[in-house]
């Protein structure tokens, strides 16, 4: 089941922080992550990451959850994949990472060899993260199944 946001304005104007606090609380026990505030209108604005099969389904679900809580009509309804709304965001997706020994091990040659590869520019994912150096798992898999020369440079 993805994650897809959904966006509700609420025909409550002006709302107060007790409202806007309670909305959050309840649909923050729901699992939907709510951000809650003021839209620019002035009324009560609702975004949420709503888990469903589909954005319809997300967004019938966040809908009703937002009008019922509130007591009020929607006015306002935006519903978008949680992939493209992260995009849309211009947050980036991070690929699943391996570390050196794990990297060795899939292309079945030593952790030097690897660290060799690194310093020769092969892999261009290869990032230091404190002490450590990670790679994107693609890129590593990837030369186990074009069969890349893994010999010392």
């Amino acid at each position: 089941m993805k994650h897809h946001a959904v966006y509700v304005e609420l025909d409550v104007n002006q709302p107060t922080t007790e409202q806007i606090e309670g909305v959050r609380e309840y649909l923050d026990q729901l699992g939907y992550s709510p951000a809650v505030g003021t839209s620019p209108a002035g009324r009560l604005d609702v975004q949420l990451s709503v888990p469903a099969d589909d954005v319809y389904m997300a967004t019938a679900r966040g809908v009703v959850a937002a009008q019922q809580l509130a007591g009020a009509k929607a006015v306002t309804i935006e519903s978008r994949d949680g992939d493209e709304y992260d995009a849309m965001q211009g947050f980036a997706q991070i690929p699943d990472l391996v570390s050196v020994a794990q990297a060795a091990e899939i292309l079945q040659v030593s952790r030097q060899r690897v660290q060799q590869m690194i310093d020769a520019g092969q892999f261009v994912t290869a990032r230091k993260v404190g002490n450590s150096t990670v790679l994107a798992t693609n890129e590593v898999t990837g030369r186990v199944h074009n069969s890349t020369d893994t010999s010392p440079v």
